[in-house]
């Protein structure tokens, strides 16, 4: 199969792709590509949830690479999580674990959230949660209870849930990517801020929280304090020991 994916990759290299003659610019080739090895490698996986930027570039834009992607994010519960693992090791995918093999197996199960894949144009994050552990939980039972069909056989999150994500995961990342943005205000005009109150509630989530982001997002003023960090002993300890973890 890795024989395959060279024969694949080999007219990726140099960030640019030809396709019937045509030379597209690197958002089109970071696309085309993942769109290809997603309908040839990944189709067959079950219960694979695609969230994010790539459901963003179908869902909300005229053409899907109008909107910059620079990985694609699956959401699987933990037996998918180990199966795609192997998967992107035998394909001798280059991998980034959020805690290295030094880390005793009880403390890595505990902490880590996420892993990502790399190789060429193809960049690849591997979520069993959708946030760190001292951030927020949302219950991935409930999660799954929502998921509905989406292409290339795979599942997704209806749009509440996928602004609610990107709401949340704009401001877990310090609003550090501005291309996020767009996204939020896209959804903004398209979701129904009553419906999304429901789904708050459903997940447990603070609305009243969730919407003081939403103002400061629309107003420019970015939140630099963390409404969603539970300021408890064990939650300070998580959070520190997930830092020290991350390092090693």
């Amino acid at each position: 199969m890795e024989k395959q994916l060279k024969l694949f990759l080999k007219s990726a290299e140099n960030y640019n792709l030809v396709l019937n003659g045509e030379l597209y610019d690197y958002s089109k080739a970071i696309w085309i590509a993942h769109i290809l090895f997603i309908e040839k490698y990944l189709r067959n996986f079950n219960e694979i949830v695609v969230y994010k930027g790539f459901w963003s570039g179908y869902e909300l834009y005229e053409k899907p690479y109008y909107r910059f992607i620079s990985d694609v994010d699956f959401f699987v519960l933990d037996e998918n999580y180990k199966k795609l693992r192997e998967f992107f090791l035998d394909l001798k995918f280059n991998y980034y674990f959020q805690f290295s093999n030094k880390i005793p197996k009880f403390i890595k199960n505990s902490f880590e959230y996420e892993m990502a894949f790399s190789k060429n144009l193809l960049n690849f994050e591997i979520h069993r949660k959708l946030f760190p552990p001292y951030f927020i939980e949302i219950d991935r039972k409930k999660l799954l209870k929502r998921v509905i069909e989406w292409k290339f056989n795979l599942l997704t999150f209806p749009m509440e849930e996928q602004f609610i994500i990107s709401v949340l995961h704009f401001y877990k990342s310090s609003q550090k990517v501005f291309y996020w943005l767009w996204d939020i205000f896209i959804l903004l005009t398209l979701v129904d801020l009553k419906k999304i109150k429901e789904i708050c509630q459903y997940y447990s989530i603070d609305y009243e929280k969730f919407i003081k982001i939403i103002e400061e997002i629309k107003t420019g003023k970015f939140i630099k304090r963390n409404l969603f960090f539970k300021r408890s002993l064990k939650n300070y300890l998580m959070f520190f020991a997930f830092k020290f973890f991350s390092k090693l």
